[in-house]
């Protein structure tokens, strides 16, 4: 992804001399792109999208009162899986959840310092690659 990072508001200024940087640029991202393409079609990943439209064998026995209150049942279900609150407990229940919320209380303050930190040298960087460019 650091390929297609760019100042865009530099890249593209309506100079002559960048129209080639620009066409090998442009080069540059159509190979990269095809490369990503290419190795997500070979890769095992694109083997598990998911069909939607799943086929069911149902006993004939079934009213049809049966069924709409197991597809109820089923979209219920769905529903509960997608939920992240849902999934976040689900990981956690080896362990007591009550014991995760104490641990990230006591290193959230030491987290958010580390962010901070993190964005200080991110503002740091930005400003040397802005000289650089200016020199």
């Amino acid at each position: 992804l650091l390929v297609f990072k760019r100042d865009a508001n530099m890249f593209f200024l309506p100079k002559e001399q960048n129209v080639e940087v620009l066409a090998n640029q442009l080069d540059k991202y159509i190979q990269t792109t095809q490369k990503i393409c290419q190795q997500f079609q070979e890769s095992h990943i694109s083997d598990l999208t998911m069909n939607k439209d799943t086929k069911v064998h149902v006993d004939v026995r079934f009213s049809e009162h049966d069924l709409l209150t197991m597809l109820d049942h089923i979209n219920q279900l769905d529903e509960i899986r997608e939920n992240e609150h849902f999934r976040m407990l689900f990981l956690f229940q080896e362990i007591s959840y009550d014991d995760f919320m104490m641990e990230f209380k006591e290193r959230q303050p030491r987290m958010l310092q580390s962010l901070n930190d993190l964005e200080e040298c991110a503002v740091q960087l930005d400003r040397m690659n802005t000289g650089s460019k200016i020199s």
